[in-house]
C-alpha cells in the first residue's frame, strides 16, 4: 500500500482553499470560481440537456489536463503552482467532450460528434480525426502503440495507431467503459455512506461527495499515475480540484 500525502499551493486569486482532517491525511481542495466570460477559467451553463462544463481529466506527471465543453478547449493546470493554461476553441466540442487521455506524448480529445482532436502538450491543435456518428466515446485502454476507443452506440470499438490511423475493432458488449481510468481498474465504495475510491494499489476514503450536478463520480471525473491522484467535481458557481500525492 502506497502513503498518501496531499498537497495544495496556490497562485491565482480565484482559488480558495478548505482544509480539513480524516482518515490518518488531510483533505483539502481548490477551489476555482465558474467564469462564464474568461476562456482561461472553467465555465458552466445548465441547458435542457447534458450542462457545458468541465467533464473529463488526464495526467501528465505534475500536470493535468481536462475538457472544458463551455469555453470548448482544453485546460492545462500545473499541479503545484495551479497555473492554467488553455487551447485555442476547439470547433464541436461543446456540448460535451466525452474523455482525454494522453497517448503517444499527444492529448486526446473527444467530442459528442464525429472528431477526435489530438494536441500537442502545449495544447496546440495538430490534427483532427475523424470517426463516423454522434456518439459517446471512451478511451479505455492505452498502450505505447495503440489508442483503443469505446463506442457507445452499438457497442464498438476502433483502434488509433501511433501515426493516427484509425482501424476498425470489433464489436463487444463486455466493456464497461466506467470501471476503468483508461485502462487501470477502480472502483468507488458508497456502501458504508463513505466515499472510497480503490485501486490496485491504494485506496482513499474521501471527506465529502464532489459537487457534480451531472452525475456522481466516474471514470471521467477521476484519474491516477504513478505520482498523482487527481479528481474534480463542478457545479453552478465552483470548480472543485483534489490532489493526492502517491508516495
Amino acid at each position: 500500500m502506497k502513503k498518501l500525502f496531499f498537497i495544495v499551493l496556490i497562485i491565482a486569486p480565484i482559488l480558495l482553499m478548505e482544509c480539513r482532517q480524516g482518515s490518518g491525511y488531510a483533505s483539502e481542495k481548490a477551489v476555482f470560481q465558474i467564469n462564464n466570460h474568461d476562456p482561461a477559467q472553467f465555465g458552466y451553463e445548465q441547458g435542457n440537456g447534458p450542462a457545458a462544463t468541465a467533464t473529463s481529466i488526464c495526467l501528465d506527471s505534475n500536470y493535468a489536463y481536462i475538457a472544458d465543453a463551455f469555453h470548448n478547449n482544453v485546460k492545462k493546470i500545473n499541479l503545484t503552482t495551479f497555473e492554467i493554461t488553455h487551447s485555442a476553441k476547439l470547433p464541436g466540442l461543446n456540448p460535451m467532450p466525452m474523455d482525454i487521455c494522453l497517448f503517444n506524448n499527444k492529448v486526446y480529445v473527444t467530442s459528442l460528434y464525429d472528431s477526435i482532436y489530438v494536441l500537442d502538450k502545449n495544447l496546440n491543435l495538430l490534427v483532427s480525426l475523424y470517426i463516423d456518428g454522434e456518439f459517446e466515446k471512451n478511451f479505455v485502454e492505452i498502450s505505447d502503440d495503440t489508442l483503443v476507443v469505446y463506442l457507445d452506440i452499438g457497442s464498438k470499438i476502433v483502434k488509433i495507431d501511433k501515426y493516427n490511423r484509425i482501424h476498425p475493432g470489433i464489436d463487444t458488449s463486455l466493456i464497461d467503459s466506467y470501471a476503468t481510468l483508461h485502462g487501470k481498474r477502480y472502483a468507488l465504495d458508497t456502501a458504508s455512506g463513505k466515499f472510497i475510491i480503490e485501486t490496485d494499489h491504494f485506496s482513499i476514503e474521501l471527506r465529502e461527495p464532489l459537487p457534480n450536478v451531472n452525475r456522481m463520480y466516474d471514470a471521467h471525473d477521476i484519474e491516477y499515475d504513478d505520482h498523482h491522484l487527481v479528481l474534480f467535481g463542478v457545479d453552478t458557481s465552483r470548480f472543485i480540484l483534489y490532489v493526492y500525492e502517491l508516495k
